[in-house]
């Protein structure tokens, strides 16, 4: 809606949010291998996503996969930083770590994107990871509650109008 409003309506107004997802997702994909595995990796991981047939067939239609793939990448991106990096340094306002925040904010906008979905992936992998690592000292720093609050001042608005406006909505 917003690049139609700026735009004006036209076909490439319309695939341009999609396509930027997967522009940015190819910059994340990058920035995600060189911070953790080293530059070859993050180049290969944006090549081989920027020429496989998904950035290239979700452009040619109007297709949110690609967006809901860059919430999600987001959301692990974020996790990985606070698996790895224990110590938030700069990225803290008062006693809340911007990256768990990050981590609620990329949920909210991939169940915004695609529904429930978003929740039921990055919850059930984050899940795994610490039930299969053992880390279970991750899960407090999360911070649970505030994320809590993030995610609902997110996707809480969308899901509550519509529920509003369409009786069926709540139970379908």
């Amino acid at each position: 809606a917003l690049t139609v409003s700026l735009f004006g309506l036209a076909e490439w107004t319309v695939r341009l949010p999609v396509v930027l997802g997967h522009l940015v997702l190819a910059l994340l994909l990058y920035r995600m291998g060189t911070r953790f595995w080293g530059t070859r990796t993050g180049f290969y991981a944006a090549l081989v996503y920027l020429t496989s047939v998904g950035p290239y067939a979700f452009t040619r239609i109007l297709h949110p996969d690609g967006i809901l793939t860059l919430f999600i990448a987001s959301s692990f991106y974020l996790y990985l930083q606070v698996v790895y990096e224990p110590d938030p340094g700069r990225k803290r306002i008062g006693g809340l770590d911007l990256r768990c925040l990050g981590i609620y904010a990329a949920v909210a906008l991939a169940v915004l994107t695609k529904g429930l979905i978003g929740i039921i992936f990055v919850g059930s992998i984050i899940f795994c990871h610490l039930l299969l690592s053992g880390r279970w000292e991750v899960l407090k720093r999360l911070q649970i509650l505030p994320g809590l609050v993030v995610f609902l001042i997110i996707a809480a608005p969308w899901h509550l109008a519509a529920g509003f406006a369409n009786e069926t909505f709540f139970w379908f």
